[in-house]
């Protein structure tokens, strides 16, 4: 009698399509940076927990680490746009729990239109003037001497 084998996953966990990396590209591409921050020149993270039911749906999204100026409502509406891979345990509809991370950090400033029309100069006493000289015409002396006789 041989012994029957478990599957490779006993548990099946909702995966994002694409792996993490995946997941870290839409959060990346979907964040908007909330103007309240901007303003403010906020940087940070928000840590979110959230249920993800065995269909994928994503459900009961908390924030744990808050960083306010509207970046946690922020993480949340980006969250809950997440969809994940079904996930059906034996018959059974599961639930996941998962913590997440997301990062916010103020984009890189980029010269406005005032800063392209400012000019930097430099004063630097001007050398003495030089005077050019013509050079003189070249003369030439000849003696001849020669001897009667």
């Amino acid at each position: 009698m041989s012994k029957s084998k478990k599957p490779k996953d006993f548990i099946k966990i909702p995966r994002y399509p694409g792996g993490s990396d995946a997941m870290k590209d839409f959060l990346t591409k979907n964040l908007e940076y909330p103007k309240d921050a901007l303003d403010n020149d906020i940087e940070g993270s928000v840590s979110i927990s959230f249920k993800i039911n065995g269909l994928g749906n994503v459900f009961d999204v908390i924030v744990k680490k808050s960083l306010g100026y509207g970046c946690d409502e922020e993480a949340v509406r980006i969250v809950s746009l997440l969809s994940f891979e079904k996930a059906i345990n034996r018959g059974l509809i599961t639930t996941t729990n998962k913590t997440i991370t997301i990062n916010f950090k103020l984009p890189k400033k980029t010269t406005s239109k005032t800063d392209l029309n400012t000019y930097n100069y430099t004063i630097v006493p001007s050398k003495p003037e030089l005077k050019i000289v013509p050079k003189p015409k070249k003369t030439y002396t000849i003696s001849i001497n020669y001897n009667q006789n």
